[in-house]
Order: C-alpha cells, then structure tokens, then sequence
C-alpha cells in the first residue's frame, strides 16, 4: 500500500489509524487521499482483531463449555443461557468467542507384561 501511494509504511499507519474527524496529525490532505486511494484499490479492510489490541480493550467474551459440543436442541437445560448471552454481547457489540472442552478419552490399560 506505501509503494502504491508512493509514501513510507509509517505514513500509512498514520492515515488509517486517524481518530475522530479521520485527519492524521502532520500528514497533507493530499497525502492522506493518495493512502485511503491506495488503500480502497486494494480492497484494503481494517483487523478488527488488531485494532482490538492496539486499542487495549478487545470487547470480547469467552464462553467455555465442559460439554463435548454446544447444545442445538432447544430443550436442552444449557440451550437458553447460549442464547441469551449470544444476544447480550451482540446488544452490546461485543464479540461471543465459544469453546468447548471434548469428550473423556477411554484409556486403555497398558501391557505391562512386556
């Protein structure tokens, strides 16, 4: 993206990570244009991921389950608190992240014989 724009990396990082009226501090209008010109023909589209850490707050909840899979069936017991708090963080934009542990592995008893 510097290279299409003709300017350094650290232009670039300037302009995309502009605050508020979206200006970078001590970068010209024209420069500015030439990077989000660059960036668009690109199809450049910001890390949400990155922007999170760069920010310090990352607005995500982690969701761990001892079950071996998420429950689908609405009956099960476990079916609504999923739900509810999937709609609790995307009422307030907070990304669900969900794990689950996995089923016991049987252990075999080794030959000892041997």
């Amino acid at each position: 993206m510097a290279g299409l724009a003709g300017v350094s990396q650290a232009t670039v990082s300037l302009v995309l990570s502009a605050r508020g009226d979206g200006k970078a501090a001590a970068i010209s209008e024209e420069t500015r244009q030439r990077v989000l010109d660059a960036a668009r023909s690109l199809g450049y589209v910001p890390d949400p991921a990155a922007r999170r850490l760069a920010a310090a707050s990352n607005n995500l909840l982690g969701v761990f389950s001892f079950t071996a899979t998420f429950p689908t069936d609405v009956q099960h017991s476990y079916y609504p608190f999923l739900v509810g708090v999937e709609r609790e963080a995307a009422a307030r934009a907070t990304t669900c992240c969900c794990s689950r542990g996995r089923a016991p592995v049987a252990r075999v008893p080794r030959d000892r014989t041997r």
